[in-house]
């Protein structure tokens, strides 16, 4: 297992403005998962599957719903199957079940107290945005949670880069990768992109995921491709129904 103490090290071969983004960006982020807002968006997921190597995407469905976040917590309501409602609960849909997953990678990544190795990767355009690029580490069962694959659970290491706003230290994107699951589960692998961008919520201007693709390599030989596309993003209201995942 990793330590504090080689993710220090690591860092101390970075560039110094790439070091003072970091620095400015662990404080910005740690502090907005610690306090992460209640909204309501309105998702749009495409799903598309593959059963071939190189991979073949096949569109599969598209299910509209809105989901409530109430700090780290996600709820799934009026979800619309292909154009018919599904009256039944999120997680009984055909296929593979997401989530945004909002806010949950925020502290393994940035904690110092963390063994998750950070390396500066340079600058690169992203969205039309001029953005510093860092890349991560994060060896098995340290900080991230598990993956959950029915009544199963693994502590895979995750890798991946993080493209940061060098002027306010926000998160504007994160690629993120697992693998090398044990063969008994049914997922093997896992990889998303998820992307962040300003938006008004009521009368605060906030960071928020705008969209996220996620590719999963089922044991089976299936893939799973679902992207999700959150808009017009608003005030979380006390009288809203909610269903839960």
């Amino acid at each position: 297992m990793l330590d504090p103490a080689s993710s220090r090290a690591a860092e101390g071969r970075f560039p110094d403005e790439a070091r003072a983004v970091l620095e400015k960006a662990r404080k910005v982020n740690l502090d907005f998962a610690s306090h992460l807002p209640n909204f309501v968006v309105d998702e749009t997921a495409k799903r598309y599957t593959s059963a071939a190597f190189p991979l073949q995407w096949q569109a599969m469905d598209t299910v509209k719903s809105e989901v409530t976040f109430r700090g780290p917590v996600e709820t799934r309501a009026h979800i619309v199957l292909d154009g018919k409602d599904w009256n039944h609960p999120f997680r009984q849909l055909p296929g593979l079940i997401w989530s945004t997953e909002y806010g949950s990678f925020i502290r393994p990544i940035f904690d110092p107290a963390c063994p998750t190795t950070l390396a500066s990767a340079g600058k690169g355009k992203v969205r039309g945005m001029d953005l510093f690029i860092f890349t991560f580490h994060a060896a098995a069962e340290t900080c991230f949670g598990p993956f959950q694959s029915k009544y199963q659970l693994y502590y895979p290491a995750r890798s991946g880069r993080l493209y940061v706003d060098g002027s306010n230290g926000q998160l504007m994107q994160m690629d993120i990768k697992w693998d090398s699951a044990p063969s008994a589960f049914s997922v093997l692998d896992e990889e998303s992109e998820i992307s962040w961008a300003r938006v008004t919520v009521g009368n605060q201007s906030l960071v928020l995921p705008v969209s996220i693709d996620e590719m999963t390599r089922g044991a089976s030989g299936w893939c799973w491709w679902v992207r999700m596309e959150e808009t017009n993003h608003r005030q979380f209201e006390a009288a809203s129904t909610i269903t839960f995942n």
